[in-house]
């Protein structure tokens, strides 16, 4: 028996293509639970239909994409998603391949994770995790945007971040990644008190705060427990209006403050 034919969508009817806010995403979730009972229904009638051997009637025009929701965007359109994706109406959502399509919908570069959900007859429901900004980089001429998984994006004008740069040389993939790592630990209240991660040969990295004091950070792992070390100690230093020159959290189990 041939298989489904797949469609990559140009000029038919459009399907209804929805992005919908979180808030609005939840007030949604009551009727959702509606469709989800008749979809129940129409599956288990699907399967009634099946075992009496119609395998066509999954085919039918019935289960066409008509409805297409997208979830969780802000910097990628729902539009550029679905045609990534190359989802459309006369998608037949009991016959997509949806590892293929989540791979289509990875290969946008702000994607950093994705789902497909199916509601019977008619619906597919995308939802994706976008990559979120931590900080700067200038390769080149140009400034880009570092995210928290390491990747290096274009979009980095008049984004106040902090910065990372590497202290001689070129960046390397892997420090990039460990300065990353580690501003993603912070919390955002401590982020704003960073100005720049510098990346030190030999693989550790220097966090220099925007009030000038540095801050010796190690190597990239225990990021959380070092984070939490230096907030500790920058609350020190608010409660007790104490000075100090140096910041070492390397040891995050020993931090060190130096008059």
């Amino acid at each position: 028996m041939a298989g489904p034919e797949r469609y990559a969508v140009t000029d038919p009817p459009a399907a209804t293509v929805v992005q919908v806010p979180e808030a609005e995403r939840r007030s949604r979730e009551r009727p959702r639970r509606r469709r989800r009972h008749r979809a129940a229904l129409l599956a288990l009638g699907l399967v009634i239909v099946l075992a009496s051997g119609a395998v066509g009637a999954s085919y039918s025009p019935i289960f066409r994409a008509e409805h297409l929701e997208v979830l969780g965007v802000k910097r990628v359109g729902p539009d550029e998603v679905l045609s990534a994706a190359r989802l459309g109406p006369r998608t037949n959502v009991m016959h997509y391949d949806e590892d293929l399509v989540v791979a289509r919908i990875l290969a946008l570069p702000w994607v950093a994770a994705a789902r497909i959900d199916r509601e019977l007859p008619d619906t597919l429901i995308v939802t994706i995790r976008e990559r979120v900004p931590v900080a700067t980089i200038e390769l080149g001429a140009e400034q880009q945007l570092v995210t928290r998984d390491g990747a290096i994006l274009s979009g980095a004008s008049g984004v106040r971040l902090p910065g990372i740069r590497p202290l001689s040389g070129a960046p390397d993939e892997r420090s990039v990644a460990g300065a990353a790592v580690a501003l993603a630990a912070m919390p955002r209240s401590l982020v704003r008190q960073v100005g720049e991660v510098v990346l030190v040969p030999g693989g550790t990295l220097l966090v220099r705060l925007r009030s000038g004091i540095p801050v010796e950070w190690g190597s990239a792992t225990e990021a959380r427990e070092k984070a939490e070390a230096l907030a500790a100690i920058l609350a020190w230093i608010d409660d007790t209006g104490s000075r100090v020159s140096a910041i070492d959290v390397s040891v995050p189990q020993a931090p060190r403050a130096t008059p």
